[in-house]
């Protein structure tokens, strides 16, 4: 049996799984900064951002599938299949992460009354499962060693949510800067916690070896094309430009690192998602007569 690419799955759901992670990442990090230090105009902005993210990631997924209006056939299946499941949680965030982040315009101190903290902390818990599910969604393809992966969704998960605090700190210049300082140590520090984690998730993937099929799937997810852009690229030059950020003072400093960090997250979230996508191989059975 020789191995093949899988292409069932194409750029289509590249973009779903990149939009739809870093969404449900950037609105997740949004809140817990509201929790902890207030809502901001800069959390404020990433509450509303993130949740579009996502719908544009459903547009994305409905281009892929084909057939639009055949969508509400998915709801039919959610007791066993993920794409059902993300079809029902996606909107779910959608709705109650707009009304979340919309509402304080009309209601000044909507965020932090109870109504505003409930709402928030269950559209939260929705973009935490909608982090993870990108990963249970590919991990159902049995036939694909290499995403058939206990781990694939806690990796998903976190560069998700690097990617999403990637964006705020790539928007983070546009506001205030002496408001915005007083968040960015967390903001920063968090950051530098997700890369790490996306760094171990991708070592520990590189360590399972569980069949010859997934050995040979691996050796085609990692290549050097994957090593420069994913893990030096995406994660370890942010991560060197973070730990300095911590030492320097002054706005014009951090107005020049933040951004630049967030933008390499980002090529780094995509590359990786495309990455693992297209690294997708199964063994083909070749009968001869």
């Amino acid at each position: 049996m020789a191995m093949e690419r899988q292409h069932s799955w194409g750029w289509q759901v590249v973009m779903d799984v990149f939009l739809g992670g870093i969404g449900a990442g950037l609105f997740l990090v949004s809140f817990l900064l509201d929790q902890i230090y207030g809502p901001t105009r800069l959390t404020n902005v990433g509450s509303i951002i993130g949740p579009l993210l996502v719908l544009v990631g459903i547009f994305f997924l409905l281009i892929e599938v084909g057939k639009p209006f055949n969508a509400p056939r998915a709801f039919l299946n959610y007791g066993t299949s993920w794409m059902s499941r993300g079809v029902i949680l996606q909107p779910m965030l959608i709705g109650l992460g707009l009304l979340y982040a919309l509402l304080p315009y009309g209601f000044t101190d909507f965020k932090t009354a109870a109504a505003g903290v409930v709402i928030g902390s269950v559209a939260a818990l929705l973009a935490v499962l909608v982090g993870i599910y990108h990963g249970f969604l590919f991990s159902q393809a049995r036939g694909i060693a290499l995403w058939n992966n206990p781990l694939l969704p806690m990796l998903y998960f976190v560069s998700a949510l690097a990617g999403g605090a990637g964006i705020l700190l790539l928007i983070s210049p546009i506001f205030d800067m002496g408001v915005i300082l007083s968040q960015l140590g967390a903001l920063v520090a968090i950051e530098l916690v997700l890369i790490c984690l996306v760094l171990v998730s991708m070592w520990l993937m590189a360590e399972v070896r569980p069949s010859r099929a997934y050995r040979e799937s691996l050796k085609r997810l990692i290549t050097l094309n994957f090593v420069g852009v994913s893990l030096f690229v995406g994660n370890g030059v942010p991560l060197v430009i973070l730990i300095i950020s911590l030492f320097v003072v002054g706005t014009t400093a951090y107005s020049v690192l933040l951004p630049i960090t967030g933008v390499l997250v980002l090529v780094g979230t995509y590359h990786l998602r495309h990455a693992i996508v297209h690294a997708g191989h199964h063994y083909s059975l070749e009968i001869s007569f």
